[in-house]
């Protein structure tokens, strides 16, 4: 608080000298300070405005020190009411992004509250595109911008007001505009919140002949090819193309109905004011919505695209042949609209599912399972993974489902997850011929099941392993003379019940000292692919054969030696059983001593006996 003091009419004369007066400030009566320094005619006394009340008293008291007389030239004693609430603008008649016919003058009004006393500094700060633009960048620079006062209204003690401002827009040409944002404190220094700034001006006005809105100039396309199928649960996308000579900004609501030509509207309608989508559509879901312009750099594009992000619940319509056509209404803020039937974004419905055969993995063991049948023992795990699509437009579904896989008794549930499935079930404990049937469980509201009515696979249980029956020829405990050695066909039976796996079949042969026992070393042995003959690969007496040239692995010192052949069969049957090393031969076959010339065959010997 200051306090000038001087002489009593003598204004140019030095002040009172520093201790020839005192000055006192009394608060609501109560001395809060005083001195009696004065500087350049002036006393200075700190105060700190207190807090928790809604008024003070202050008084200014002069008392001399020399016996002097005093005089009060100006009120000694003020009331101060405390003033701790900021000025509101309560509306305004101008929008963030505004049109305004070309005029030469404009007029923009701001209703404001405040109490005790509205404000009474009140500014605007602009840019005008048409005489603002120093640098010529069409773009608002901080040095270009210039400050305007707002006309107050006539009586600042009423709660609200209407605070006005002029712009002269007389030499604005076609399509230029203005940005601006406001500068409104109260006496106290309250300053109005929200009242824009340089990086995002409170309101843009363009000043342009107003013109109806429009289509775009980009084609309006689903992207997902020709014959568009729309299904439920599934998030979809739709632009369409759209344009006002006064910027897309000037919108100022958009109808997209979706089933346009039908009886069952899907309308999706997009509010300018709160620049959001609302939809009377039980069964439609909007995800997002709103309009991208196609130059976002600039104040007012004139093109853009409105975009909705949406997708359809179970339960929707589920009829496949009837053809939507959307239908769109573009209207503005001046009351013009336009309409437009949308022929490129035709689409149809379906919540047809399929769970397509061929993209169905089946293994056992770790092996893929090729074709529709398949060899299998009791109580293997069957791993079966895959996907599901849309049976329509067969692309793939993006939504958790639930599966039901069966065989025999057996049923086991997959879950559907991030476009596909995996699991496991296991084949049945008694032989016998099995279908591997699946489908969807607990199926959406409307959900149509369209995969294959016949089984994914057929599983043939085998619990019998293959067995060797009989050895035909050499015929039993014969000897094999030299001459036969080059061209030595071995033929056996084999009995199996399913079918033998006839890649899998081996001879194994192996020629051993004479007389020695079974465990010892062999001098020379080998394997050779046993055929089937006749191409029978299932009954009680399967005849194979393999051919063997024995001269060409013996030389001619070993010739002179006592020898003996033996043999074992390797392979499976198609269900994975080895051929049994306890059948009918399993023994070994009665060794016989070969002389020069002479070969000794054996019955039989297990796998083991190399």
């Amino acid at each position: 608080v200051e306090a000038v003091i001087g002489f009593e009419e003598v204004y140019l004369s030095p002040s009172p000298r520093s201790g020839q007066t005192i000055v006192r400030l009394l608060e609501n009566g109560v001395e809060i300070t005083s001195s009696s320094l004065v500087v350049n005619g002036i006393v200075s006394l700190p105060y700190s405005i207190p807090s928790g009340i809604s008024s003070v008293d202050l008084e200014i008291v002069l008392e001399p020190l020399k016996g002097q007389g005093i005089g009060y030239e100006c009120v000694s004693n003020l009331t101060f009411e405390f003033d701790t609430i900021a000025p509101a603008l309560l509306s305004m008649d101008v929008e963030q992004f505004d049109h305004r016919d070309i005029s030469p003058r404009n007029e923009f009004k701001f209703q404001i509250a405040d109490r005790p006393v509205l404000p009474s500094h009140a500014k605007a700060i602009l840019w005008r595109s048409w005489v603002d633009d120093l640098d010529m960048d069409g773009a608002m620079d901080e040095n270009e911008v210039v400050v305007n006062n707002l006309i107050l209204p006539e009586n600042l003690t009423h709660l609200q007001a209407d605070y006005t401002l002029e712009m002269n827009t007389s030499l604005a040409p076609d399509g230029s505009f203005f940005s601006a944002w406001l500068e409104i404190a109260d006496p106290a220094g309250n300053i109005l919140a929200n009242s824009g700034s340089y990086q995002e001006p409170l309101f843009n006005v363009q000043l342009r002949s107003d013109g109806a809105p429009s289509l775009g100039s980009n084609v309006n396309d689903w992207g997902l090819g020709e014959n568009v199928w729309i299904h439920p649960g599934e998030s979809n996308i739709v632009e369409v193309s759209i344009w006002d000579s006064n910027g897309i900004s000037d919108i100022s609501e958009i109808s997209l109905d979706l089933s346009g030509n039908t009886f069952d509207s899907v309308e999706i309608i997009w509010s300018g004011v709160d620049q959001s989508c609302y939809s009377a559509e039980i069964y439609l879901d909007i995800e997002s919505c709103g309009i991208i312009p196609s130059e976002p750099s600039e104040v007012f594009s004139s093109e853009g695209l409105f975009v909705v992000n949406f997708s359809f619940e179970w339960g929707f319509n589920p009829d496949v042949s009837l053809l939507r056509r959307p239908h769109l209404m573009l209207s503005d803020y001046q009351g013009q609209s336009n309409n437009f039937d949308l022929s490129s974004l035709d689409w149809k419905f379906s919540g047809e599912l399929l769970i397509d055969r061929d993209e169905i993995s089946l293994l056992t063991g770790g092996e893929e399972i090729d074709g529709l049948a398949e060899w299998i023992t009791p109580r293997t795990d069957i791993d079966i993974s895959g996907g599901i699509e849309w049976y329509r437009s067969g692309r793939d579904v993006d939504q958790p489902l639930e599966l039901m896989f069966s065989i025999s008794d057996t049923d086991v549930e997959l879950d559907y997850i991030d476009g596909d499935f995996t699991g496991s079930i296991l084949s049945p404990l008694e032989p016998g011929t099995y279908s591997l049937t699946g489908t969807l469980f607990d199926p959406p509201n409307g959900a149509i099941d369209k995969g294959p009515q016949t089984p994914f696979a057929w599983f043939i249980v085998d619990e019998i392993s293959p067995k060797i029956v009989s050895v035909n020829s050499p015929v039993h405990n014969s000897v094999i003379n030299e001459k036969d050695w080059n061209e030595l066909s071995i033929e056996i039976s084999i009995s199996e019940d399913e079918q033998l796996d006839a890649e899998t079949l081996m001879l194994n042969w192996a020629v051993h000292p004479a007389g020695l026992g079974l465990n010892v070393e062999s001098i020379v042995n080998g394997t050779r692919s046993l055929s089937v003959l006749g191409g029978k690969l299932s009954g009680d007496s399967i005849p194979c054969r393999a051919q063997l040239d024995l001269g060409a692995e013996l030389s001619q010192e070993l010739r002179s030696q006592n020898l003996e052949l033996r043999i074992w069969i390797t392979g499976e049957d198609k269900a994975g059983h080895e051929i049994s090393k306890y059948g009918s031969l399993n023994r070994e076959l009665h060794n016989s001593h070969l002389h020069h010339h002479k070969w000794s065959l054996v019955k039989a010997c297990t796998p083991t006996s190399k």
